[in-house]
């Protein structure tokens, strides 16, 4: 009897052991999407969600990309007290909404939910969720294994009989050529402790000079919604109902806008009671205030745009659903991460040389590397002789005097207070031995038919040729190189400053 005992605890410890190994490889091979190398990080997304104290969200944002970048639950809280999440996924369609809004209601018990309408429209005609499959796993995969998820998967195979069930369970079946491709950070737990911004993702690209808003007319055209968004709606509609969750529907500016679905948008919300914030039109542009370039809240809205847009969408949430102030650890926390992410974002907006240094300076507490790489070929007689450019990179923290007077490649990095320049001639390369950047940065001079400086990051060229002395800021707390600046003669040989780069790299 006892060897009986001991064979079968062997055999259970045995399938322990398997599955052990099983749950380490699906999770080592599914791939991730985080702060550092997607602008929609649905991983980080997602586990960041499972992290928050139960009952404590009371606004929920769910839609696709578009969302990601327009709405900022650390503004809506800093303005409003209101607790947001934003837990939108990219090309997120109706569909899987409602699998994540069913999800969510495991922990939280949101007041209300805000949905956008852009999948309501044929996407991707093709699939009868109106995702691709490589949507479908960036937006399901992260989900934790429940009755949900199951309930998902099973949907998604019923519905596309092409997929495999076991594959959204096991997947290494799916994501086993990934083998030959993985990184170091396949091996770490991403997601978990960076950008706590709940959910919200923000890019830097400036918006169009103009936006051309939509204009209803008399037409009584009618698109067709494709039949199982109608279906996944009314899912949706009822789960609200039956928690006692206002449904709010939104347009975003920039979203596709033209009659057809306009009337067929109203027709459902109405038919629903549900509340439709149509934000392509003109009435809705000049109340949320947006001043285009810079402040863009056209489709991907960037940084500078999506506080507009919070601030909007937190009015309406404090004034037409009375939604209430609460304070909360949870947002009070990341009030300071968020006045320093944006300050250095904020970097991109300075166009004088000497603003920008001291915007380096007053950002250098932030969390920021600088890394400077230049061959001295900007540096001609006149500019040589200006006191306020030696002032301003000493200032900065190197040695001006070096670098101007000397025509030579150099580089210099700041990570963690610390400065470390290096020197050397054009024909030799400059590695980084400093932090982080000991083994990924190299710094060298281009040949004579290319000329100017390169700089690789990881293997990877960041700096376009002809820069003679550029400036790079990353900031270690979303692991991004944010802005990609050059010093430059114009035709009077007067130093100016040019930002490269027109969003985050």
């Amino acid at each position: 009897m006892k060897s009986i005992i001991i064979r079968v605890l062997k055999v259970i410890l045995f399938i322990c052991i398997m599955f052990g190994i099983l749950y380490k490889i699906n999770n080592i091979l599914m791939p991730t999407y985080d702060y550092h190398n997607s602008y929609w990080p649905g991983t980080s997304t997602f586990n960041e969600f499972y992290n928050m104290e139960k009952d404590s969200v009371d606004v929920l944002f769910l839609g696709p990309s578009v969302v990601t970048n327009a709405y900022c639950p650390q503004v809506i809280y800093d303005e409003y007290g209101i607790r947001s999440f934003n837990l939108s996924s990219e090309q997120q369609s109706i569909f899987l909404s409602y699998y994540w809004l069913k999800e969510a209601l495991r922990s939280q018990s949101p007041q209300v939910v805000v949905l956008d309408s852009l999948f309501l429209e044929p996407i991707h005609q093709d699939d009868p969720v109106n995702m691709t499959e490589g949507m479908i796993r960036i937006g399901l995969d992260p989900m934790h294994l429940s009755k949900v998820k199951i309930e998902a998967v099973n949907d998604i195979c019923r519905l596309d009989p092409s997929q495999q069930e076991i594959s959204y369970y096991l997947t290494n079946i799916r994501f086993h050529g990934r083998w030959e491709t993985l990184t170091a950070a396949d091996f770490k737990n991403n997601g978990l402790d960076v950008a706590p911004l709940k959910g919200y993702y923000g890019i830097t690209e400036m918006g169009p000079d103009s936006y051309e808003a939509y204009v209803p007319s008399a037409s009584t055209e009618r698109q067709e919604i494709p039949e199982n968004m109608v279906i996944y709606f009314n899912k949706i509609v009822d789960l609200c109902n039956e928690n006692g969750i206002k449904l709010v529907l939104v347009s975003l500016p920039g979203e596709p806008m033209y009659d057809s679905i306009h009337n067929s948008i109203n027709d459902l919300a109405a038919e629903n009671n549900v509340d439709y914030y149509n934000l392509t039109l003109q009435e809705y542009i000049d109340e949320i205030g947006a001043e285009l370039p810079v402040e863009s809240v056209i489709y991907h809205g960037n940084v500078w745009g999506s506080e507009k847009m919070s601030r909007f969408i937190g009015k309406i949430l404090a004034s037409n659903y009375n939604v209430d102030a609460v304070y909360d650890e949870q947002w009070e926390e990341t009030r300071d991460f968020y006045n320093k992410y944006m300050q250095v974002r904020n970097l991109l907006l300075i166009k004088n040389i000497s603003d920008y240094i001291d915007g380096i300076l007053e950002a250098k507490e932030s969390g920021i590397d600088i890394i400077l790489a230049s061959d001295g070929e900007i540096f001609s007689d006149e500019v040589k002789n200006s006191d306020k450019l030696k002032r301003n990179l000493t200032m900065l923290g190197v040695d001006a005097e070096t670098i101007i007077d000397e025509r030579e490649l150099y580089t210099a990095y700041f990570h963690d207070g610390v400065w470390e320049e290096a020197y050397g001639t054009l024909k030799n390369d400059i590695e980084s031995q400093i932090g982080i950047w000991k083994d990924r940065l190299t710094v060298e001079a281009y040949d004579d038919e290319r000329q100017g400086v390169s700089l690789e990051i990881d293997a990877e060229e960041i700096i376009p040729e002809q820069t003679h002395f550029a400036i790079v800021i990353y900031d270690e707390n979303t692991q991004r190189v944010i802005d990609i600046s050059s010093l430059y003669l114009n035709d009077d040989n007067k130093l100016k400053l040019q930002h490269i780069n027109t969003d985050e790299s």
